[in-house]
């Protein structure tokens, strides 16, 4: 179930500074796998990760300061998903993470849990986004020593960093958790688009940011 609470914790993180009657655009791209399962009355019930790489949101220009640290964040990301993606081929395998760990000496039980945490989806594969989306809502001094990317990090502070990194993922599902479980109430594990707009009036949000959002 922790997937599906996924999809809704970064609904709205990623636009907790979209204010109601504002004149800001709000994107909501989600595409869900095959696995998802579409009611006729409109409620998803999902039982795979989506895929995160198709949302997006727009914020508004007093958050200059949060999309800068965001895209930092970001830029950060890539460089070091392309330093350990070897074959380039635009996902990080267990074998490269791996690779690219175990020559530093770090336990390969960690470096499992490691991947484990940042691989959202369980595909196998860490994805561009996955990292971006770890780098942007985890600790980045425990993702620094994690990947590797610290000086002189003992194999003890390695195992520390990424059960650091471990607890920052379950802390987000968690607080996804809460969200799904407000939004869904009639709790029967799935989101109508009707209770999502219910949930919308309920924090605020105008008519006219609700139309949008679900015509987009």
């Amino acid at each position: 179930m922790k997937i599906s609470l996924l999809v809704i914790f970064r609904i709205f993180s990623s636009v907790d500074s979209f204010q109601a009657g504002g004149m800001h655009q709000l994107s909501r791209k989600v595409s869900f796998s095959s696995a998802a399962k579409i009611r006729s009355d409109g409620a998803v019930l999902f039982e795979q990760v989506p895929d995160i790489a198709t949302f997006s949101a727009d914020v508004p220009a007093a958050s200059n300061t949060k999309e800068d640290s965001t895209n930092d964040a970001y830029a950060e990301a890539d460089s070091i998903f392309d330093t350990i993606d070897a074959d380039q081929d635009g996902g990080i395998s267990n074998i490269e993470l791996r690779a690219h760990l175990v020559l530093l000496g770090y336990s390969r039980d960690s470096i499992r849990y490691l991947f484990n945490t940042l691989d959202a989806d369980a595909d196998g594969v860490i994805t561009r986004e996955e990292m971006r989306y770890a780098f942007a809502n985890y600790e980045s001094t425990a993702l620094y020593m994690a990947l590797g990317l610290g000086n002189d990090v003992t194999n003890d502070a390695f195992d520390d960093a990424v059960n650091r990194v471990r607890s920052n993922a379950d802390a987000a599902y968690a607080e996804a958790d809460t969200l799904f479980d407000a939004i869904d109430t009639n709790k029967d594990g799935g989101i109508s688009n009707n209770e999502l707009r219910a949930h919308l009036v309920l924090v605020g949000y105008s008519p006219d940011s609700i139309r949008y959002l679900f015509n987009t």
